[in-house]
């Protein structure tokens, strides 16, 4: 182990913020969303000073339900709309759900780099769930259906 500060890149809604507690105030850390288009760039100037990447991911599922009600848009949109949306987005390069939860995509060029993957369902029952079923928002989430779960998968194996 060296004395490098970790780089923490997450996706919204899977966790970015309580493995950030989880490790510690005296962490000094770094994060970043790594949907972003330029991730990669902003990780690798700080790659001599900082650990290896540490990157969380959860069922994708589980992160597009809890983005469409945490960020609003179940007031604007129906599920399916959500899920058919193609709107830039300077910081995401698109708002679209499907593509901000493509883990893979967005890992693939940091893997150069052996990151520590955190899946935060595999997370012992110590790490804090900052906003587990909504507990930050307006109202806690709805249960998600069968139905709904359904229609995310359909949008997720047409990608």
């Amino acid at each position: 182990m060296t004395d490098k500060k970790p780089y923490i890149l997450g996706f919204q809604k899977c966790g970015l913020n309580s493995l950030i507690k989880w490790l510690g105030n005296e962490v000094n850390t770094v994060s970043e969303d790594i949907s972003s288009p330029d991730s990669i760039k902003k990780f690798e100037a700080y790659k001599d000073t900082h650990e290896p990447v540490i990157i969380i991911r959860k069922d994708r599922v589980k992160a597009i339900y809890s983005m469409y009600y945490y960020f609003g848009y179940n007031e604007k949109y129906t599920l399916e709309q959500f899920l058919s949306i193609n709107i830039p987005h300077k910081q995401y390069g698109n708002e679209n759900p499907i593509h901000r939860t493509d883990f893979e995509r967005h890992i693939k060029p940091f893997l150069k780099y052996n990151p520590i993957i955190y899946v935060l369902e595999d997370m012992p029952d110590s790490f804090p769930h900052e906003n587990k079923g909504g507990q930050r928002t307006k109202q806690p989430y709805p249960e998600i259906t069968q139905e709904k779960r359904n229609l995310i998968n359909s949008y997720l194996d047409a990608q």
